[in-house]
């Protein structure tokens, strides 16, 4: 039975996971979010340094040679995009974020804000096409940063990566039993659900119980508790997949 109820409800996860696979709806602004495995880099455009051809720091900009200890999408000295040659810059640093998972979403859109407006196209309209290119290019990497950091999910994986910790791949799955049991008991109340506000109730519960791991993560990671904390990430995916799944549902149509 047990076996049963796990092969059933991966494949339904599995099922989900490649339907959700797209630009988060909450951002809706001059860049587009693309999906990637969280931690992923980016390359960069060919004509550009990629992150493998760049060796610590400082970073120097190929315009006027001004150097700086961390990296900047844009030289405060003359003005002009850096190379997209990232080094070992992580998505906190990228976004001026303090790098810890418990960090403030308003402040991720903070920084995405004033970076989409260093960056946004309509700057580089006379701009030349290796401008044009550079401007892509940093734009790729921003929204790579903000749709993890934005994420509880996908900044908890992509921390534990940064402190060399494998987690969510499938010879670490621990079954946990009753996740499972929950997702499939909410996934019931889902297909019986009428109305919006049944399916709203749902939503709060489940929106709960996420904040509720989300709080627990924020003692584990602290603590480098990795093992507790991988257990409690795979909660969290389990139903971060459900709660795509409520943001899916309409209202069945009249006979």
């Amino acid at each position: 039975m047990r076996s049963c109820v796990v092969r059933l409800l991966r494949q339904s996860q599995s099922a989900s996971a490649g339907r959700h696979m797209r630009a988060s709806p909450k951002l809706r602004t001059g860049f587009v979010y693309v999906e990637k495995r969280p931690g992923a880099q980016i390359l960069a455009h060919k004509r550009f340094s990629s992150d493998a051809a760049c060796h610590g720091y400082p970073f120097n900009c190929s315009n006027c040679d001004a150097a700086y200890a961390d990296f900047n999408f844009v030289c405060s000295s003359c003005g002009r995009l850096m190379s997209a040659c990232y080094g070992k810059s992580t998505h906190f640093s990228l976004l001026g974020l303090e790098e810890r998972f418990d960090i403030n979403v308003s402040d991720v859109d903070a920084a995405f804000k004033e970076l989409q407006r260093q960056l946004h196209p309509d700057k580089f309209s006379q701009a030349t096409k290796e401008e044009l290119a550079l401007a892509e290019a940093h734009s790729s990497k921003v929204n790579e940063a903000v749709r993890i950091l934005r994420s509880p999910l996908f900044r908890a994986q992509y921390w534990m990566e940064l402190q060399g910790v494998r987690v969510l791949e499938e010879d670490q799955r621990m079954e946990d039993m009753e996740t499972m049991m929950e997702v499939m008991e909410t996934n019931e109340q889902l297909e019986q659900a009428q109305t919006k506000e049944e399916v709203a109730s749902i939503t709060r519960d489940v929106d709960g119980k996420m904040r509720g791991v989300e709080v627990e993560l924020i003692g584990l990671l602290s603590a480098r508790d990795w093992l507790t904390a991988r257990q409690r990430l795979e909660r969290l995916q389990m139903l971060d997949r459900l709660r795509l799944r409520l943001n899916d549902w309409q209202e069945p149509s009249s006979p």
